[in-house]
C-alpha cells in the first residue's frame, strides 16, 4: 500500500510539474513574441521617421535650389538669399534692361508694367507699355536689380514675412512678397523682374 502511495504521490509531481513547466514555458514564449513585435515596430518606426527626414531635407534642397520660401523657415530663405545673389554677381551684369513692375497701395502710375535700362548699375531710363517715358517721382521709385537684393537683405531682418523667388539662371529675384508688420494695413510689397537682356 505503501510503494502505491508513493507512486502516486510522484506521479501526481510530475504531473503538476509538466503543468507549471508548460505555462511558464508558453508565458515566456508570449513574452519573446511580445518583445520581437515591439522590437520590429520601433525599428519601422524609426524607419519611417528616417524617410520622412530624408523627404524634408530633400524637399527643403529642392526649395533653396529654386529659391521658393517655406512657410517661416527664415533659415532657408536666407540661404536662398546668398547662394542667388553670388549667382547674379558671378555674373557682373552693370549694363541690361528688365520689365520692372511694383504691387502695392499705391497711385496707378507707380504700379504700371514699366521697362528699365540700366547702365554701369543706375537706372537711366524709364518707360511705360507705350514705350513713353514716365515722370520723375515713378522714375525714382523703381529699383535696379542689386537695389532690390539690398531690401531683400534688410528684410530678412525685420519683415514678419517674405517670400522670394528667384531666376534659376541668373539669380535674380523674378518675385519678391514683403510684409513689414501683420498688424499694419497696406504696407505689402511686391516688386517683379522679367524679360531681361544685356
Amino acid at each position: 500500500m505503501s510503494s502505491n502511495k508513493t507512486i502516486g504521490y510522484n506521479s501526481l509531481c510530475l504531473a503538476l510539474s509538466l503543468v507549471i513547466f508548460s505555462f511558464v514555458g508558453f508565458s515566456g514564449c508570449q513574452a519573446s513574441k511580445s518583445d520581437t513585435e515591439q522590437s520590429s515596430k520601433e525599428q519601422q518606426t524609426d524607419a519611417s521617421n528616417v524617410s520622412q527626414e530624408a523627404s524634408e531635407q530633400e524637399s527643403r534642397a529642392e526649395g533653396i535650389a529654386s529659391g521658393v520660401k517655406f512657410v517661416d523657415d527664415r533659415t532657408a530663405t536666407r540661404q536662398a538669399f546668398f547662394a542667388n545673389q553670388q549667382k547674379w554677381q558671378a555674373h557682373a551684369l552693370q549694363n541690361y534692361s528688365v520689365n520692372f513692375q511694383r504691387s502695392c497701395f499705391c497711385p496707378r502710375e507707380f504700379v504700371q508694367p514699366l521697362k528699365l535700362t540700366i547702365a554701369d548699375g543706375k537706372v537711366t531710363t524709364v518707360m511705360d507699355s507705350k514705350s513713353e517715358a514716365v515722370g520723375e517721382q515713378v522714375a525714382q521709385s523703381t529699383k535696379t536689380v542689386s537695389q532690390v537684393f539690398a531690401m531683400i537683405e534688410k528684410a530678412l531682418d525685420k519683415a514678419e514675412q517674405i517670400e522670394v523667388k528667384y531666376d534659376p539662371q541668373f539669380g535674380y529675384p523674378s518675385q519678391l512678397f514683403i510684409d513689414r508688420s501683420k498688424r499694419m494695413a497696406d504696407e505689402e510689397v511686391r516688386i517683379s523682374f522679367k524679360d531681361l537682356r544685356f
